[in-house]
Formats: C-alpha cells, sequence, structure tokens
C-alpha cells in the first residue's frame, strides 16, 4: 500500500502560517489577560478600602476625617492611622527603608505619567512613606494631602502591584477619593473631574480611570 506524507517544504509552510496567526493574536490575548487582571485587582482595592473606611467610621464616627488636622503631612497620616487596623498590611512603608516600597525606576514615556514621576522615578513618592503601607495581596495604598483647598477631602493612590512595573498611572496606578461632594463614600474620581480625567494626555493625571473601570469593567479609555 502507498503511504502519503507532508513534504518539508509543506510543514515549513504549515508552521509558518500558524506562526503568523499566532504572532497576530496572541499579543491580543495577552493584553485582554492582563486587562482582565487589573479590573480585578481595581475592584479588589476599591472593596478593601472602602470596607476598611466604613469600619473606621463606625470605630470612630461617620465625619473623623474632619477631625483631622490636613494642613501638614500629619493629616495624611492620622487618617491611614484610623484606617490600619482594619487592611491585611505586609510592609509598613515608614518602618523600613524607602527603596523598599519606592525604588527608583526611570525611563517611563507612558503619558499618563505625572511628570516629576516622569523625570525623576517612583521614588519621587518616597516623601508620602509615613503614609504608605503594602498589602500582603502586593496593594500598595498611599494617603497623600488633601487635594486643592478642601481641606476635608481624601486622596488616596493605589498601586496594584506595589513597587512592581510598570507603574503607570491608569495601567496599574489609580486614585480613589472622600469628600463632601462625594456624599463622604469612596469614589474612583474627584467628584469635580470632567471627561478628560482620564485620557491619554489629560492633565488630570488620570484621575478618572479608576472610576471608568468600577463602571465599565474594561479599560476601554486606552484605546482612546
Amino acid at each position: 500500500m502507498k503511504k502519503y506524507a507532508f513534504t518539508l517544504a509543506e510543514v515549513l509552510i504549515t508552521l509558518g502560517i500558524i506562526g503568523f496567526i499566532a504572532a497576530m493574536t496572541l499579543p491580543a490575548l495577552i493584553q485582554k489577560q492582563i486587562e482582565k487582571h487589573t479590573v480585578t485587582r481595581v475592584k479588589k482595592a476599591y472593596s478593601t478600602i472602602a470596607n476598611a473606611y466604613r469600619a473606621a467610621q463606625y470605630e470612630y464616627g461617620d465625619n473623623f476625617r474632619k477631625e483631622i488636622n490636613w494642613m501638614n503631612s500629619e493629616g495624611r497620616v492620622k487618617f491611614l492611622d484610623k484606617i490600619r487596623p482594619f487592611l491585611d498590611i505586609a510592609i509598613d512603608c515608614k518602618a523600613v527603608e524607602a527603596a523598599v516600597c519606592f525604588p527608583k525606576l526611570n525611563n517611563r514615556l507612558d503619558p499618563f505619567y505625572y511628570p516629576y514621576l516622569e523625570r525623576r522615578g517612583t521614588d519621587y513618592l518616597s516623601k508620602y512613606k509615613n503614609s504608605a503601607v503594602i498589602l500582603k495581596d502586593g496593594t500598595m495604598i498611599i494617603i497623600f494631602h488633601s487635594p486643592h483647598n478642601n481641606m476635608h477631602a481624601v486622596q488616596i493612590l493605589v498601586d496594584i502591584n506595589g513597587p512592581s512595573k510598570p507603574n503607570h498611572y491608569g495601567h496599574d496606578t489609580f486614585f480613589f477619593f472622600i469628600e463632601d461632594s462625594s456624599k463622604n463614600q469612596l469614589l474612583g474620581k474627584r467628584p469635580i473631574s470632567g471627561p478628560t480625567s482620564c485620557q491619554r494626555n489629560s492633565r488630570d493625571y488620570a484621575y478618572g480611570c479608576a472610576d471608568l473601570i468600577l463602571k465599565n469593567d474594561n479599560m476601554d479609555y486606552l484605546l482612546k
């Protein structure tokens, strides 16, 4: 009986076609998986902080943040101290060398970057080490100064994979806010933020990206 087999040329052509298809589809599949992971982590971070804030309200009163003096850096430290017992903390950044939580990682080009970070690296944020923690799931939480003139507002930076790269705003680093105009609830953007608060060249430094993720379960803003 005569046996049939593929020639070497046919095998190579077939492998070439398979490789071409894989090269075309694999990046999209990887990006989709990264997006899914990021959405999950942002939602988890939101839930973690919101629950800790509610627990602190139960412990210290609904408006405990208004009893804090936000005129200096101690305000953010005191706010963290209030929610600290309700967070599953692995590393307290104020108790370790700054480089543990804020390694110098330069050469970032993404337009979501805050200008200081783009020039100086993530270690620019080391001045917030006294109000920063890394949770056991790897999420970093940093309590910032109260934004603008609302001295009782709380601005929180969250990096879903801690000091690890890419450290890009809108990619793995996001903002949450609590203030009077948010009805004392945690939001994924400042209530006064406009539609440009999560665009690639926004001057709002991606302040609204977490809000879009929470509402839409995707990161379609990266396509704009």
